[in-house]
């Protein structure tokens, strides 16, 4: 899963704790393969990012940075592999999403942490978040 409760980068990878940060590293690492490589556009992560790579290439590397600051590294290599593909085969302009900012898809990815880890994000996202909304794809 990759886990953007707010719509600016750096307030999402903030927002994220240790084990949603090293989740969303991997999964945004796998979704800019999947892309780069073609591996299909039946993936979910193609179609939300299929336009938005470079966005989605400073969204990872956001949460890298977050991740080193908890003391850990998450393997800087991939993503510079991804970068590289990213600068010889895809603009690197960071368009963000079409659906970024979708108030819906947002308090649906908050509903879903504070029930991932509730001692955590109910204390760090507003409290009117109701707790029962469904994982939101994009497009429902």
């Amino acid at each position: 899963m990759i886990w953007i409760p707010y719509r600016t980068i750096v307030e999402s990878a903030e927002a994220l704790d240790l084990p949603e940060l090293q989740e969303t590293y991997e999964s945004g690492m796998t979704a800019l393969r999947a892309i780069i490589l073609d591996w299909g556009d039946d993936l979910p992560a193609f179609k939300k990012f299929r336009n938005s790579l470079g966005w989605l290439r400073s969204y990872v590397a956001s949460i890298e940075m977050e991740i080193q600051g908890h003391g850990l590294d998450p393997d800087p290599f991939p993503i510079q592999t991804a970068v590289y593909f990213l600068r010889n085969n895809i603009s690197m302009a960071p368009v963000p999403p079409p659906w970024l900012g979708d108030r819906k898809f947002h308090l649906h990815q908050m509903s879903n942490l504070i029930r991932v880890n509730p001692t955590y994000y109910a204390q760090r996202l507003p409290a009117w978040v109701p707790l029962d909304l469904p994982v939101y794809e994009i497009g429902d």
